[in-house]
């Protein structure tokens, strides 16, 4: 419940309202989508799911416990880096920790799948640049 002043009655019974509360606050940090750190490879791409499974096997964990992002080199060479997210605000993701850097492209998906973000890289059609 939330009580809001509103001596000029323009607020009326049965209206509705959108309210964002903040919890947390980052200012100067790498971000990301949340939709690369979503990314997964596909069993068919078996170049990336064998990483992705190695990984695993690696350490004993689930591919899904943990937190990844799957960088796209200026060679083209794609390399999973494990991360730790801070806070989030559904359209950014903190990277607390994790061997990435401002202006690399993280993968947010393959060629031919839907285009769900403005912020994907427009000459690839996979991309995502960190920024702060």
């Amino acid at each position: 419940m939330v009580e809001v002043a509103n001596p000029g009655l323009i607020l009326r019974p049965g209206m509705t309202a959108s309210v964002s509360v903040i919890t947390a606050e980052a200012k100067d940090v790498k971000r990301v989508a949340p939709l690369a750190l979503r990314f997964k490879p596909d069993p068919q791409d078996k170049d990336l799911f064998h990483v992705w499974n190695r990984e695993a096997l690696a350490d004993g964990s689930s591919p899904a416990e943990r937190h990844r992002l799957w960088i796209l080199d200026a060679d083209g060479a794609v390399r999973c880096v494990p991360v730790t997210v801070g806070v989030s605000d559904g359209n950014n993701t903190e990277i607390v920790d994790g061997a990435v850097q401002e202006g690399e492209r993280a993968i947010v998906g393959y060629l031919g799948q839907s285009r769900q973000s403005p912020s994907t890289d427009e000459r690839s059609g996979f991309g995502f640049r960190f920024g702060r």
